[in-house]
């Protein structure tokens, strides 16, 4: 064990409370820097230590710098009305900021592991499930990772923040699926991997604003094919390296890499599939502004029912529009409501209260629509 100076204390992960200041450097097993030296702990990064399992960590404590400092302004105990809270916009809520923070701690943690996989490293299972799935176990409700990922900033490397959201997406897919914890575990790992060919990518096609040539979005669909050379031989289930593969082949024998129908392509292919589109059209791109979940909705309903599973689909896009329940939108005429009801047979064109007005979008006669969620 490394010498502990008069200027630090070694202090138990469940002991450690908001602004202290770590002393040291804070590197996990695999040689990652996950917190840098001096970083004041707040609610979060708190959280994510005691996620991680990281048993002891090195405080600092001297006269100049003491162990606690007292005037941190990222933390602060203030009571509030449980009522208003729910009508706070999302980016102002505590489990959001809470959300927020972890998210972008994790796409730091997710690069190094990526590319230490694309090196050859050995991969731990559990370790890279744990870099979403404790994420998701700590959500008050599992469902809010819909609208926490529609208003959640992430950094300029598109690969791993989309990388996390499939993930994240995969692994309440599986909690509604009924899946074993086994498969959510491999599922959700699935999601993490899926794109993981990309590292094997010229940046400049990755990055590219414009519309990719022919040439370079043949180069683009080599991914799949790349990420399953870099897991063939890895410790990973075939469930895992299958989805890396297929996870861009469709039912009708349109897709890549190998033109496979529905009964050639695995079943966590076909989820990752779901979830991979419905993240790309749900996040910000270089060329164009994210889209509206319900609006996402409207075109999986409208075109990919031949293209992606339907049992799957289906499946997802139930559960997605009756985790917007409650939420507040906002209406193409610009006017804020709560989504009241969810039509069965119209799953994008909710039942909207408007003030005390309730406004049903799927009548044929209303010419409105949720631009966004508020």
């Amino acid at each position: 064990m490394a010498n502990v100076s008069s200027k630090e204390k070694l202090v138990p992960v469940h002991e450690l409370q908001p602004n202290m200041v770590l002393s040291r450097d804070l590197i996990s097993v695999n040689g990652f820097l996950l917190m840098p030296k001096n970083t004041i702990l707040n609610t979060s990064n708190l959280l994510r230590l005691q996620l991680l399992d990281m048993g002891k960590i090195y405080i600092r404590v001297d006269n100049d710098f003491p162990s606690i400092v007292t005037d941190n302004p990222l933390v602060a105990n203030k009571s509030f009305d449980a009522e208003e809270y729910n009508f706070l916009p999302v980016s102002e809520k505590e489990d959001f900021q809470i959300f927020n923070s972890l998210y972008t701690l994790d796409q730091d943690i997710v690069k190094q592991h990526l590319l230490s996989i694309g090196n050859g490293d050995h991969i731990q299972l559990m370790e890279l499930y744990n870099l979403t799935g404790s994420m998701m176990n700590e959500l008050k409700c599992r469902s809010d990772v819909f609208t926490y990922l529609y208003h959640v900033k992430s950094k300029d490397n598109h690969t791993y923040s989309h990388s996390i959201n499939v993930s994240l997406l995969c692994n309440i897919f599986g909690s509604w699926l009924n899946m074993s914890p086994l498969e959510i575990e491999e599922l959700t790992v699935a999601g993490l991997l899926h794109d993981i060919g990309k590292i094997k990518i010229d940046d400049n096609i990755l990055n590219k604003v414009g519309r990719l040539t022919r040439e370079e979005f043949e180069i683009m669909k080599m991914h799949t094919v790349y990420g399953y050379d870099i897991l063939k031989d890895s410790n990973l289930s075939e469930n895992i390296k299958t989805a890396v593969l297929l996870h861009h082949e469709k039912m009708d024998g349109s897709g890549y890499p190998t033109h496979a129908k529905s009964a050639d392509i695995s079943k966590f292919a076909k989820i990752v599939s779901v979830c991979d589109i419905y993240d790309a059209m749900t996040s910000d791109r270089i060329y164009r502004d994210k889209l509206c979940p319900f609006r996402v909705i409207k075109t999986f309903e409208q075109q990919m029912y031949g293209e992606l599973d339907t049992h799957f689909l289906l499946s997802f896009l139930q559960n997605i529009a009756y985790s917007y329940l409650g939420s507040r939108v906002v209406l193409s005429d610009n006017r804020q409501g709560e989504v009241v009801f969810i039509n069965k047979t119209a799953l994008s064109l909710p039942i909207v209260k408007v003030d005390e007005k309730f406004i049903d979008l799927s009548k044929s006669d209303c010419n409105l629509y949720i631009d966004r969620i508020a």
